[in-house]
């Protein structure tokens, strides 16, 4: 959680994440500028979410593939056994 506060607001809360019970653990950092960045926490999550995505852009098209391909393997048989009757 990134805040922008005045000292007394920042004692306030170190105060309070201090007397909490249900705050386990807290790291207060002073910074002198604000950071404005996406965190790597953030990076990894929205990459995950991509990396996730094309995987299953990838699948489908996969699928979609096969499905053409069944198809015009099935068209392809029966085809043959048209002109084998033809042919006799």
């Amino acid at each position: 959680m990134n805040v922008e506060c005045g000292q007394d607001v920042l004692d306030e809360i170190t105060t309070l994440f201090r007397y909490n019970d249900a705050v386990l653990r807290n790291l207060v950092i002073k910074r002198k500028d604000a950071v404005s960045d996406m965190s790597e926490i953030m990076k990894a999550e929205n990459e995950s979410r991509e990396r996730k995505a094309r995987a299953s852009a990838r699948m489908a098209a996969e699928e979609s593939y096969d499905r053409d391909s069944d198809d015009d393997d099935d068209n392809d048989e029966a085809d043959a056994s048209e002109e084998a009757e033809s042919a006799s």
